[in-house]
């Protein structure tokens, strides 16, 4: 019997991820983000918008593992990022960062 790779499920809320999934908690939603860009030039995948800004939330919320958080931008860095990856990324960033009010 071979090992099958499992299919990432399409993007989920944390929330989601954490009560309504058998699998998916944050460190195995995190797994699953690294399994899709990390499998190498010919069958990495690219994650969607929502995967991506999920997959950022994570990282800046401390959910991750520093391991973890080193593998994924590996992963994404080998595959190189889309358009729509780095778009969640901001999104995410722009969540995560207060607003600047600069005096002038």
């Amino acid at each position: 019997m071979g090992w099958a790779p499992f299919t990432v499920s399409p993007a989920i809320s944390r929330k989601q991820a954490v009560e309504g999934h058998p699998f998916m908690d944050e460190q195995g939603a995190m797994r699953a983000f690294i399994m899709k860009v990390g499998r190498g030039e010919k069958l990495a995948k690219p994650l969607t918008r929502e995967e991506a800004r999920q997959a950022m939330r994570m990282i800046l919320d401390g959910s991750c593992s520093e391991f973890q958080i080193g593998a994924f931008f590996a992963a994404m860095r080998m595959k190189s990022e889309t358009g729509e990856e780095i778009a969640g990324f901001a999104e995410a960033l722009k969540e995560h960062t207060p607003p600047l009010h600069p005096r002038v």
